[in-house]
């Protein structure tokens, strides 16, 4: 019971701590994203992103010269989901393992240079989680509390298979078997 109680509480202090970082910020997620596809750099509202990730709608993303294949395959890194229960995940991500994931999906999701971005990340990924107990990089990228984010197009399949994976690697980690 101890253990369950510090791990809620040590959840509320670090949701309590990300709506000051919210607060703080002035807004209360990412606005603009701006999207790098190997050498080209564009700006496009997360609604924009959103869209094309939902629908297919590439006409945000025109000047890309991304293929149809690439597009299925940036949708479907973008909104597949991996279950992530936000307790453990807030926990998880306070270990060397977490930071280095952190570290990992940073190279693909960035705040801009002048910001924490492995604070921002961390922020984003358990406010994802909390909603519903996954997560999606498109839910992490909406849930990103800076007005613009940095995201590398070329690599969101390996963060997506970095979060896979890390589900997995919590679990030895943290002991728990099978918690849904």
């Amino acid at each position: 019971m101890g253990f369950l109680r510090r791990s809620h509480l040590s959840l509320l202090g670090f949701v309590s701590a990300a709506g000051v970082l919210l607060q703080s910020t002035g807004t209360l997620a990412a606005e603009r994203i701006v999207l790098k596809y190997g050498i080209l750099r564009q700006s496009v509202s997360v609604n924009d992103l959103t869209n094309f990730a939902e629908t297919g709608d590439r006409s945000a993303l025109e000047g890309y010269g991304i293929s149809e294949g690439e597009s299925q395959r940036v949708r479907t890194a973008l909104t597949q989901k991996v279950k992530m229960n936000p307790r453990w995940l807030d926990q998880g991500l306070n270990t060397p393992l977490g930071e280095a994931l952190l570290d990992e999906i940073g190279q693909t999701i960035q705040a801009p240079a002048d910001e924490a971005s492995r604070q921002a990340l961390r922020s984003a990924l358990v406010l994802s989680a909390s909603d519903d107990g996954k997560i999606s990089l498109l839910e992490v990228i909406q849930k990103y509390p800076t007005r613009e984010v940095y995201v590398d197009g070329k690599r969101l399949a390996s963060a997506y298979n970095q979060i896979a994976k890390f589900e997995g690697q919590i679990r030895k980690v943290l002991g728990v078997i099978d918690w849904f």
